[in-house]
């Protein structure tokens, strides 16, 4: 497989050629992750080149490059790097400069961080293998995997707070002492119990705004993302939803034709489930129903397993306020 091909084994293209972005145009994310962020990790040859014009820019200039300036410095390293595909190097340019009008790279920065750690463990076990093969240096092997796994940690972020320095916050509700807002909460029931139309309730309960079941306010009229492969849109959602008096434009129901299946699991599902939700405005609540139709090949019964995927969903929840 050549290295300019769109599939890798860790963090696809698409995810960082955004991170480049951010390298460009988010100068106080670039300057908090220069340490981490190296051109090496990237495993298209352009986007490899392209980061190191803004490293390299940024250490002689002790600033960012405009987008003019990066555009000079991108085409004087194509005319004299013959290796570099030079279609390829005028396509990925592009999408780094619209990503420069169009994102926010507030999510992107942790992505950044992620994908250094994960590149910096992948070239740790690499040379780990080989250590190992040639001298059995285990120190030498323990503090390479160590190093790597301390990569995007903030150093300044102390360990532990007092107490007495928390300010305490309320807990904010979707329904009160039921749904908080914010994390996740588990629905759970016997086969047949009539889970998925409970949840699409709610749904449409949410869409109509007033009161919940139990009396409790609820306010004005908010949406809702529904995903699950159980139960056809047109022929059964759809009509349950007019049943159940929702507000059709108020329920995104997930398009499970979409030729990129939601797994997850995988590197960016989370990210294109976020952009979807931000794109669609006014959520106030995303149902997965069940989880583990959208999580892949992971193991439901291996813990460590369910919490990666778990915990940037609900680190996703907590941004969007779900």
């Amino acid at each position: 497989m050549e290295k300019t091909e769109e599939t890798t084994y860790g963090y696809s293209v698409e995810i960082q050629k955004k991170i480049v972005a951010m390298m460009l145009f988010d100068k106080a994310a670039f300057v908090e992750n220069l340490e981490i962020i190296r051109p090496e990790y990237f495993d298209n040859p352009v986007l490899e080149a392209l980061a190191k014009i803004i490293r390299k820019f940024y250490e002689k200039y002790h600033k960012v490059p405009t987008s003019d300036e990066f555009f000079q410095e991108a085409d004087a390293l194509i005319d004299s790097n013959k290796k570099l595909p030079r279609n390829d190097y005028a396509d990925i340019i592009g999408e780094i400069l619209t990503f420069g009008r169009l994102e926010t790279f507030e999510y992107v920065k942790d992505l950044a961080r992620e994908f250094a750690k994960f590149q910096a463990v992948r070239a740790a076990l690499l040379e780990s293998a080989d250590t190992l093969q040639k001298s059995r240096d285990y120190g030498k092997i323990n503090k390479s995997i160590t190093d790597a796994l301390l990569i995007g940690e903030k150093s300044d972020i102390p360990m532990s707070y007092k107490a007495s320095d928390i300010e305490q916050r309320e807990l904010k509700w979707l329904w009160k002492n039921y749904i908080p807002l914010g994390a996740i909460t588990m629905f759970g029931g016997n086969p047949d119990a009539g889970k998925s139309w409970w949840m699409l309730n709610l749904c449409c309960k949410l869409s109509r705004g007033g009161t919940w079941f139990d009396g409790e306010p609820m306010g004005d009229p908010a949406g809702s993302y529904f995903m699950t492969y159980e139960d056809d849109a047109a022929s059964i959602l759809k009509k349950r939803i007019i049943q159940l008096g929702g507000d059709e434009d108020l329920i995104n129901i997930h398009n499970t034709e979409h030729p990129i299946h939601t797994e997850l699991s995988q590197p960016g599902a989370i990210e294109r489930l976020e952009r979807e939700l931000i794109r669609i405005g006014n959520r106030r609540t995303l149902v997965i129903d069940p989880v583990i139709d959208f999580t892949g090949k992971t193991n439901p019964n291996a813990v460590q397993e369910v919490r990666a995927v778990l915990t940037p969903l609900a680190k996703m929840a907590k941004r969007q306020n779900l």
